[in-house]
């Protein structure tokens, strides 16, 4: 009997130490999954596109933190999971590099997806999970934490704020971007690579109504054109910039709706290559693009100070027809033209055009003459309509 209950005892004991064991053993092992000692930046635990990781908050006072060292050509966002079977409530933030805040927000226990994000392979981000002073739910209550990530080489690369680094866009490749805050822009550039004309589609990709101000820029920095997109398709002026010619093309928050952050778009350059078209800039009499008879050569006014110089050389001495024409009856308050001899004296203006028009004048062989092609006023012009201009 002495014997039996010594076991007895000694399986008492046994069991005692193993209750008091088997907790410290179970919190070691989501502490290991969690990672201790990840409470600043500089000791964040690392992740990558390839899995996911779990954490516990040990007290209201513990913080963790992440670093995601972009390794993925293309777009990814984060995803939080409350994975104990209690609701919780945490607070997620995520920071670029310098420790800007691009986004917080407070999880209530539920699957939290943050924005899309698309910086360049090797940028450090980083995401902060703390303890909610709101509800108090978060302590020792497991979460799990992923990049997910897809490789897409349509994608703009932040930052692209700046023209000096704009996103390079070429013709006829559809870009992806967003606005990952109010305060983020995108710049794209583009090098005119075809002789020809060309547009920028701007499109809005998001099931829901966004709202954009865009603006395209000339080589200059010159503002081209400007406006404020809600959500539609909208397409550029036509322009015609000789082949080498740099363009910007500048996408940013609306401050008057407000509806533009996390939305995907798209950008398009639609270009079309044409030997018929003027070639931009050609706003001098030293840039005058060439006419030849019988010859028909389309233009446009890209905004309204825009002026197209042309020149002739006779061929005979006599009568010379100058046919304008366009397409349609939308044009303001119309064109302006003007014929100058070669030593720049004016021989003949017609103004308030506003449908197919014929200008005669006199011409000497061999002479060179202008033809001189703009708004009639600035106010309502002709912008971005296409004209056809020949000489008889």
């Amino acid at each position: 009997m002495k014997t039996y209950g010594k076991k007895i005892l000694t399986a008492l004991l046994t069991l005692a130490l193993a209750i008091s064991v088997v907790p410290n053993m179970a919190y070691a092992a989501d502490a290991t999954s969690s990672t201790d000692n990840n409470d600043t930046s500089g000791t964040a635990t690392s992740l990558s596109s390839a899995g996911e990781v779990t954490g516990v908050l040990s007290s209201k006072d513990d913080v963790d933190f992440y670093k995601y060292t972009v390794d993925v050509s293309g777009y990814y966002n984060f995803i939080f999971r409350n994975l104990s079977s209690e609701d919780g409530s945490w607070y997620i933030t995520v920071y670029d590099s310098s420790f800007n805040v691009l986004e917080s927000e407070r999880n209530g226990g539920y699957t939290l997806t943050t924005g899309v994000y698309d910086f360049k392979e090797g940028t450090d981000l980083y995401i902060k999970v703390e303890y909610d002073n709101l509800y108090e739910h978060s302590v020792d209550k497991q979460y799990s934490l992923k990049v997910n990530a897809t490789s897409d080489d349509t994608w703009e690369k932040e930052y692209n704020d700046t023209k000096s680094t704009a996103t390079i866009i070429n013709q006829n490749k559809e870009l992806n971007g967003n606005l990952y805050s109010s305060d983020d822009v995108d710049f794209y550039k583009y090098t005119v690579d075809i002789t020809g004309y060309y547009n920028f589609i701007f499109k809005n990709l998001s099931s829901e109504d966004g709202s954009w101000y865009l603006t395209v820029y000339d080589s200059s920095f010159n503002v081209l054109e400007s406006g404020r997109n809600e959500g539609y398709t909208d397409n550029s002026n036509t322009y015609n910039f000789k082949k080498g010619t740099v363009l910007y093309y500048k996408v940013e928050y609306d401050n008057l709706y407000g509806h533009s952050v996390g939305k995907q778009y798209s950008l398009t350059v639609n270009a079309k290559k044409s030997t018929n078209w003027e070639q931009e800039k050609n706003d001098s009499y030293s840039k005058a693009i060439s006419l030849k008879t019988n010859t028909t050569k389309y233009g446009n006014l890209y905004n309204s100070e825009d002026v197209d110089y042309y020149s002739y050389t006779a061929k005979k001495t006599g009568t010379i027809k100058t046919t304008f024409k366009i397409d349609t009856d939308d044009v303001g308050n119309g064109w302006k033209i003007t014929i100058y001899d070669s030593s720049k004296k004016e021989i003949k203006t017609v103004s308030d055009i506003t449908t197919d028009k014929t200008i005669s004048f006199k011409a000497s062989k061999g002479k060179k003459y202008y033809v001189v092609v703009k708004a009639n006023s600035s106010y309502s012009s002709p912008t971005n309509i296409t004209y056809a201009l020949k000489i008889k």
